[in-house]
């Protein structure tokens, strides 16, 4: 159903519709997921791959490193320091706009840090990850000093399921939970909500109240959670 869903959203890309003669097939890249920065640029991740397709550009950049394993998710909200996250080595790299790697790889687990299963970009220089052994999302900036951290998740969601997402807006940073909702704290670590969407599959914030939001239907929704109000799609 991910994959579905990653399709769906690829396929309503209205820049990339046949209407250019330049317009990439962005599915022959077998993308697994995605993102979008702030100037509509599409990122696909497959493999250890990452392809950066800009608007009105018939060439694809790319990214690989073999060596730090297959990419687990990227974060371009920053799209001059592109976060791209190795869930299997522990790595973390962060690329410039043109895919070039900004400064060495960050290893987590040379810092103790052996279970981290998510990752993205924070702001002021820094990164948050979801570390399972204490379930709480830790916030670092580049000399791996922390910053700012959650509580303990058990007490928010005391299911065992793993979380999916963790991506900051504004001054809010919300995490995804399969069957659960999407947990929002403050970008100081502090709880703020916790929306309850138990038929999610995929999610995507397009602003600091916005998110965008399939169900396990493949129906996709607009949610402004100031408002409390949905759209569908």
């Amino acid at each position: 159903m991910k994959k579905i869903a990653v399709i769906i959203i690829l396929i309503t890309a209205t820049f990339y519709s046949a209407k250019s003669q330049d317009a990439i097939n962005v599915l022959k890249y077998k993308p697994e997921s995605f993102s979008i920065d702030l100037n509509g640029n599409l990122f696909l991740v497959s493999g250890n791959s990452l392809y950066k397709i800009s608007v009105g550009d018939s060439i694809a950049l790319e990214f690989s490193n073999k060596m730090y394993g297959l990419i687990s998710s990227i974060d371009a909200t920053n799209p001059f320091k592109i976060l791209v996250f190795y869930k299997e080595t522990g790595m973390i790299v962060f690329l410039d706009n043109h895919l070039k790697e900004l400064q060495s790889p960050i290893s987590l687990p040379k810092q103790g840090l052996l279970n981290t299963e998510l990752a993205c970009t924070g702001s002021d220089n820094s990164f948050w990850i979801y570390y399972t052994d204490t379930r709480q999302i830790i916030k670092f900036n580049y000399q791996i000093n922390v910053i700012t951290s959650t509580a303990d998740l058990s007490v928010l969601c005391p299911t065992a399921t793993i979380p999916t997402l963790i991506i900051e807006r504004g001054d809010k940073l919300l995490m995804e939970i399969p069957d659960f909702g999407v947990i929002v704290f403050y970008t100081t670590g502090n709880y703020c909500q916790t929306l309850h969407f138990p038929k999610i599959s995929s999610l995507m914030p397009l602003s600091e109240t916005t998110l965008f939001y399939i169900k396990n239907d493949a129906a996709p929704y607009l949610y402004n959670f100031a408002t409390n109000t949905f759209n569908s799609l």
